[in-house]
């Protein structure tokens, strides 16, 4: 569907706020999961027909009823996987086309409904700029740091971080995770200028006496990153392997703890 990432972040916390107000139950995540990306396609003016979305979502549909995503997508990473859960159970029945195009435009006036028909959505990505900016040396290339730390913020989208948390703190937890990212990879795979904003990072904010994180208290940031890393230490929908990424972090000072704790708008 070439849909943009900002309509994806969008369509996915629609997507979280519909489900933290109704019951999975009572509604089929898969028309949910359509009906919000409609809706987020027309809220950020990436607009795409009807009959193209349905199109996508009966295709991921039939192949997650089929169990034969591998063997059926040529490139599974552009598959945009709409509140597709891991422990949930596979569709049993075919949904149509027509079915679906009924369904969404049905679901699409509950969803609004559901968010009082608030469609605005503040995402972190733009404050991680501004974290970084702040912590980096004037002039210094902020790049590197800055995709680091937008991968971890693209991949909480999967999480429920974005309806507990502000924005900025998830931004927060994102570039401290970035930190120890950018540190895992040793001193020859990285920039200077990365490397500097880490060593920042280790001075200014991860004192063993500090009680808050760029801000925010540690415990906060402690469990938005947790959930985070959540995502890499389960299997997902279209890979049934688990993420390398846990590995890379497994010298974090987060990575190691069995606790219960562990358990929006982006402009050019």
């Amino acid at each position: 569907m070439d849909l943009q990432l900002l309509s994806q972040c969008t369509a996915l916390a629609f997507f979280h706020r519909f489900y933290e107000k109704q019951a999975l139950e009572e509604h089929d995540r898969f028309v949910v999961g359509t009906a919000a990306v409609f809706l987020a396609a027309k809220v950020e003016e990436d607009m795409k027909k009807l009959d193209d979305v349905v199109r996508a979502a009966v295709t991921i549909h039939d192949f997650a009823r089929n169990g034969c995503v591998h063997k059926a997508m040529r490139d599974p990473q552009r598959v945009f996987r709409m509140g597709m859960m891991d422990d949930a159970p596979m569709p049993r029945e075919k949904m149509t086309r027509k079915v679906l195009e009924e369904k969404t435009l049905l679901c699409e006036r509950v969803l609004l409904h559901t968010l009082s028909f608030d469609v605005s959505v503040v995402h972190p990505h733009v404050s991680a700029v501004e974290i970084i900016r702040e912590i980096a040396k004037p002039g210094k290339k902020t790049n590197e740091f800055r995709l680091a730390s937008w991968t971890f913020l693209n991949d909480s989208m999967f999480t429920d971080v974005c309806v507990r948390f502000k924005p900025r703190a998830i931004a927060a937890a994102s570039v401290l995770l970035a930190h120890y990212l950018i540190r895992s990879r040793g001193p020859g795979k990285t920039v200077q200028a990365s490397r500097e904003i880490s060593d920042a990072i280790e001075r200014d904010h991860l004192r063993p006496t500090a009680s808050s994180l760029f801000g925010f208290p540690k415990e906060q940031i402690e469990e938005i990153v947790h959930r985070i890393l959540d995502v890499y230490e389960r299997p997902r929908p279209f890979d049934r392997t688990e993420a390398s990424l846990a590995q890379s972090l497994a010298q974090s000072p987060f990575a190691d703890t069995g606790s219960a704790a562990k358990k929006a708008r982006i402009s050019a």
